[in-house]
C-alpha cells in the first residue's frame, strides 16, 4: 500500500505558512527530524496535512512540552531509585538520618588515623597512633523543590554542607567526594 504523494496545494500552503511565519520553521524541522525526513518532498499527503495542522496550532507545542515533562519525570524517578540503591549498597559508609521527597540528610562515616606524640623530657616520651571514627553530616538535594523536615531545617540553618545531584552518573562520585 503506497502512500499518496503531497499535492501542490498542500506544498504551497506549507511554503507560504513557513514564509509568512518564520518562527514556525523550527517546528517543521523538528517534525522532519522526528520522522527521519530529509526534505519537504518526502512528505506524504497525510503527513503534510499533519504538518499544516501542527504549524497552525499550539497543540504541537503542548505535545512537545508533555513529552519533555514525562522524560524529566522518568529521569527523576530513576535518579531516586539509583540513589536509594547506592545508599543501600554503601550502608556501612552512609546512614540516612532523615529523608523527604527530593532531599536526604545523610551521615558519612570516615576513619582517620590520629597520631599523638609527647616529646617531653620530664616524662617518659610516647607516641600513639589510633584509628578514630568521625561522622560528616550533609544534605543531598535532588531538586531545588523540596519541603524540608524540621531536622533538615535545623541542619540547614547551621550551615550544613549541601550537595546537589542532577544525574545518575554523579551519585557515587559526588557522595564519595564529600569530606
Amino acid at each position: 500500500m503506497s502512500e499518496e504523494l503531497m499535492s501542490d496545494i498542500t506544498r504551497d500552503a506549507i511554503k507560504s505558512l513557513l514564509k509568512k511565519f518564520p518562527r514556525k520553521k523550527e517546528g517543521f524541522v523538528a517534525y522532519c527530524e522526528d520522522n527521519s525526513l530529509l526534505d519537504m518532498d518526502e512528505l506524504s499527503e497525510f503527513m503534510a496535512l499533519e504538518v499544516l495542522e501542527m504549524l497552525d496550532s499550539a497543540s504541537y507545542i503542548r505535545v512537545i512540552r508533555a513529552k519533555e515533562t514525562e522524560k524529566q519525570r522518568i529521569n527523576h524517578e530513576n535518579l531516586v531509585l539509583m540513589l536509594d540503591e547506592y545508599l543501600d549498597i554503601e550502608k556501612d559508609t552512609f546512614m540516612i538520618l532523615d529523608k523527604v521527597d527530593n532531599c536526604y540528610l545523610l551521615c558519612k562515616k570516615i576513619n582517620i588515623r590520629v597520631q599523638q606524640k609527647n616529646d617531653n623530657n620530664v616524662f617518659q616520651p610516647y607516641e600513639t597512633i589510633t584509628a578514630r571514627e568521625y561522622f560528616i553530616n550533609f544534605i543531598v538535594k535532588l531538586t531545588e523543590n523540596y519541603e524540608p523536615s524540621e531536622l533538615i531545617k535545623k541542619f540547614l540553618t547551621r550551615g550544613c554542607k549541601a550537595v546537589k545531584i542532577n544525574t545518575i552518573d554523579t551519585i557515587a562520585r559526588t557522595l564519595d567526594a564529600v569530606t
